[in-house]
């Protein structure tokens, strides 16, 4: 049997010995799709998005993180939501994600529709050809991409296999595991800047008046670009504020620059251990505590 190797030793909070046998009740919150935000009037954003896919090298951590699954803090949440910024590897992840609901948050417009698509074709596509032969037609209609994003969704499926997790876009089988697990969940775009603190509370109310708590997030390399934020701390911070987060919830990052400078001009990134973590995850109080960070 195949067995993942482990890549951060930070201590995720395991399940006691004996554990209360409650858990608390969570369900898919369909309803909070109505509440998703139109797109900003006088967006500030560029046309068009350069990654449809992610290629952040989260596979292992995502396996990893199912520890959650055990702990009391998961068990006691009430309507658990997992939070991905962007694509998110979403495809090949979803077997990992016990959430009932999924966010899919990014601050472009564009790939917000994308995404619409991406999972629109999930649930009508039975066959992995149909899915992809949707989304192609999709992204040339709106980007002329006649490679598909070859390159991103190569090191992808790359970065799955190399944890001995075979990829939908390979895989028929695992196509189909990905489309029955996206047919029990509300997986719901929404339009989110992460610096910006009207979205994060318009979406923490709207979490909050179902009684629903963030479980876990992936917040790839948002930090990295994120020029607004002065350091993963402010970050960190920010979201405690204005999202019903449970402490620990396991938070997957994989870049965190220095400074908030343009990357262009500090390419140096901050090393996870002066995170007080040895891997990119770690829960919203470790990265609150210990994300640094120079603002000039």
């Amino acid at each position: 049997m195949f067995r993942y190797p482990e890549i951060s030793f930070q201590n995720i909070p395991r399940a006691e010995e004996e554990t209360d046998p409650y858990v608390a009740p969570s369900r898919p919150l369909y309803e909070i799709a109505d509440a998703s935000p139109l797109p900003h009037p006088g967006d500030k954003y560029r046309p068009g998005f350069l990654f449809a896919f992610s290629n952040d090298e989260s596979a292992p951590y995502y396996i990893q993180t199912q520890a959650r699954r055990g702990t009391k803090e998961f068990q006691e949440a009430t309507n658990r939501v997992a939070l991905l910024i962007g694509e998110g590897a979403l495809l090949p992840a979803l077997q990992f994600i016990p959430e009932e609901t999924v966010i899919i948050g990014d601050c472009n417009p564009e790939m917000i529709e994308f995404m619409g698509k991406y999972l629109a074709a999930l649930h009508t596509a039975e066959h992995v050809e149909d899915w992809h032969t949707a989304i192609t037609n999709y992204l040339l209609s709106v980007d002329n991409r006649t490679l598909f994003d070859r390159q991103s969704t190569n090191m992808q499926v790359a970065q799955w296999r190399a944890q001995g997790v075979q990829h939908p876009l390979i895989s028929q089988e695992a196509y189909q595991v990905a489309r029955e697990a996206a047919q029990k969940k509300a997986i719901i775009p929404w339009q989110l800047d992460l610096t910006d603190k009207s979205d994060l509370r318009y979406l923490g109310d709207t979490l909050r008046s179902v009684q629903a708590n963030i479980t876990f997030l992936n917040l790839t390399n948002v930090i990295t670009y994120g020029v607004n934020f002065n350091s993963a701390r402010e970050c960190a911070r920010l979201l405690s504020k204005t999202l019903p987060i449970t402490p620990a919830a396991p938070i997957l990052t994989t870049s965190i620059r220095k400074s908030a400078k343009p990357i262009r001009r500090v390419p140096e990134y901050q090393d996870y251990q002066v995170l007080g973590a040895t891997g990119p995850f770690f829960g919203l109080a470790n990265l609150a505590e210990n994300g640094s960070g120079y603002s000039k």
